[in-house]
């Protein structure tokens, strides 16, 4: 014979856990058994749900499968020869370094050049379409080299080091933003720009495009002769232009003295 007591203690402990809206059965076999119904009644028919999920899933992942003569759905330009005549793009310099920061190696105040380096470009004889092609172009790229201040942009001068001393992100690629007129504009924006060793150098950008399957040098350009301070010469940070504070606020990388936007928010 079954403890009776037994049972009915586990009457009063199982039933209520399970649930509160189930009420005590008279008898202790009779809640044995309503448990046990009720146990295999929720969980026997997930299984085969389960298993249908499963099939589904699967027969799902391989009606996704490309066959052969699938065809991919994104369409690349592979130039601009078909949208947009051939055209030599001008750049210039819309915002000159004025100081830097010797950068050091665990530095933990690294600073960039200041104010960030912006470089535009422009177009000629388009159409406003054509133009607008060519902003949002991924074959048009910038690099920046550090070289002496007495170097020209045609024969520039390297700095002459074993180690490169122009460190950060030397390579930009095209952006297409708001201008401080809100016009959409072409910019090569180098917010990342750090020097190791002190002295007065000039930067060399050099835009190229990528047509045809050759990498072309369309035109280079050097900013004014500006001044990398030691630690300890180092005057202090300059204040973040509008220019810098219009560009960052539409999602480009760069530092902004945060004590001047809060000032300005107030």
């Amino acid at each position: 014979m079954p403890n009776v007591e037994k049972l009915a203690e586990f009457d009063q402990t199982i039933i209520p856990w399970y649930g509160k809206s189930f009420f005590l059965f008279p008898s202790s076999f009779t809640s044995v058994a309503c448990i046990l119904s009720i146990a295999l009644f929720s969980v026997h028919p997930l299984l085969p749900y389960s298993r249908l999920k499963q099939r589904d899933r699967g027969s799902e992942m391989t009606s996704h499968v490309p066959s052969e003569a699938t065809t991919c759905t994104y369409r690349f330009l592979s130039s601009l020869d078909d949208h947009v005549p051939p055209t030599i793009p001008h750049i210039v310099i819309r915002q000159q370094p004025r100081q830097a920061k010797q950068s050091i190696a665990y530095d933990r105040e690294r600073r960039p050049v200041e104010p960030p380096p912006i470089v535009q470009i422009e177009f000629s004889n388009l159409t406003a379409q054509e133009t607008m092609t060519c902003l949002q172009s991924p074959y048009y790229f910038m690099t920046a080299r550090l070289v002496t201040p007495d170097s020209s942009v045609r024969q520039p001068k390297l700095c002459d080091h074993e180690e490169d001393v122009l460190t950060g992100s030397v390579v930009s690629s095209l952006h297409r933003l708001k201008d401080v007129d809100n016009q959409d504009a072409g910019f090569f924006v180098f917010g990342d720009l750090a020097i190791k060793i002190p002295g007065t150098f000039r930067i060399h950008f050099s835009l190229y495009e990528i047509r045809g399957g050759q990498v072309i040098n369309r035109e280079s350009i050097a900013t004014e002769p500006f001044t990398v301070y030691s630690p300890k010469q180092f005057p202090g940070p300059l204040e973040s232009t509008f220019l810098s504070r219009t560009f960052a606020d539409q999602g480009v990388r760069m530092r902004i003295r945060k004590e001047h936007r809060m000032h300005s928010c107030a």
